[in-house]
């Protein structure tokens, strides 16, 4: 199996009461396509990665908005002690159920390693990570003599060619002295 065809979409997090309800955290602007019962999920490592050996198959039973996140049953997950050792997981779906993207939308994966240019064409490095904060995203840029981040606002990220590989900046005045 292609481990490029799954995308991370969430992270287990603590066991929720006694039954086998898993707290999670959705990395998916869509967890209730990427969360509905009778999806198939992988679990990764605690890095987020998919592991080199077999990939194990885990099946939602149910899931409910709790909090900052989710409260998922899985399937054979019937207690608090076989939950607690799925914390920390990563959970991935294949690319082919991953919702499709509507224009000018794009996946976070696909920015690492675009080039960054301002809007006089000034190379500025390339995105080497993208971190998913509140109230917004960061995209971090390793340049010629530095690394800064740059928050991911219509304001400042003029525009994101896919295909070209390219980001336009229009950073205020400063940003990039930071």
């Amino acid at each position: 199996m292609n481990k490029s065809q799954y995308f991370l979409v969430g992270k287990i997090g603590k066991p929720h009461g006694t039954k086998g309800e898993l707290r999670v955290s959705p990395y998916s602007d869509y967890p209730e396509i990427s969360f509905a019962p009778g999806t198939v999920l992988r679990l990764g490592n605690r890095e987020g990665r998919l592991p080199h050996s077999p990939i194990e198959n885990i099946k939602v039973l149910t899931s409910r908005i709790f909090r900052n996140g989710l409260l998922v049953l899985f399937d054979d997950v019937f207690d608090r002690s076989m939950a607690r050792s799925l914390t920390g997981k990563g959970l991935f779906l294949s690319a082919d159920e991953v919702a499709e993207l509507q224009k000018g939308e794009y996946f976070w994966h696909d920015l690492v390693g675009m080039e960054v240019v301002d809007l006089r064409e000034d190379l500025l490095g390339e995105v080497s990570a993208v971190y998913e904060l509140a109230p917004l995203d960061l995209l971090e840029v390793s340049g010629p003599e530095s690394s800064f981040m740059i928050p991911c606002s219509r304001e400042i990220v003029v525009s994101v060619d896919v295909e070209g590989k390219r980001i336009v900046l229009d950073p205020p005045e400063g940003l990039l002295d930071l």
